[in-house]
């Protein structure tokens, strides 16, 4: 986790050359989906379970996928919200990945057409900044209440 990016970049290159995803989106989502953070915010929120909704699962008959379903994903509801967005954040931003596995200049994200903007007239650039903050912030102002009680809940200590 606290790795930078670019120190994964060849790795990251090499499966994505194995699995022929290198000139897609697939190629910057994978590595996003599978991040370490996401297993540390949610081991975090799930350590605060207390023992006792499991007992009492167990001495209702469920199975581990009914206590599941039922207890643990709603209750973890929040916690994943608040992944999803940090992770979009996070990955919305994404410059190098971006640069080096799409190599068509129309596929590539607006991020790295904002970085590649830097000489020009400067009103464009702004302009063009404030649509690519579009997505990030209306996604941050539908999930805000959400990411805060799960970034709450996974800080919790049983």
């Amino acid at each position: 986790m606290l790795m930078p990016l670019q120190v994964t970049l060849v790795q990251n290159y090499l499966i994505a050359d194995a699995l022929r995803i290198v000139n897609t989106y697939w190629a910057i989502i994978l590595p996003g989906i599978f991040a370490p953070f996401g297993t540390f915010l949610i081991r975090q929120q799930l350590k605060g379970f207390p023992q006792d909704y499991f007992e009492a699962a167990q001495l209702d008959g469920a199975t581990h996928f009914i206590y599941f379903t039922i207890v643990i994903l709603p209750m973890a509801k929040p916690t994943i919200a608040a992944l999803a967005i940090l992770t979009f954040a996070e990955y919305w931003n994404l410059v190098d990945q971006a640069v080096v596995f799409i190599r068509e200049t129309w596929r590539e994200p607006l991020s790295v057409f904002l970085s590649r903007m830097s000489s020009g007239d400067a009103g464009i650039i702004f302009a063009t900044a404030v649509f690519y903050l579009f997505p990030a912030i209306i996604i941050y102002l539908f999930g805000q209440k959400q990411m805060v009680q799960g970034i709450q809940l996974s800080g919790l200590k049983a």
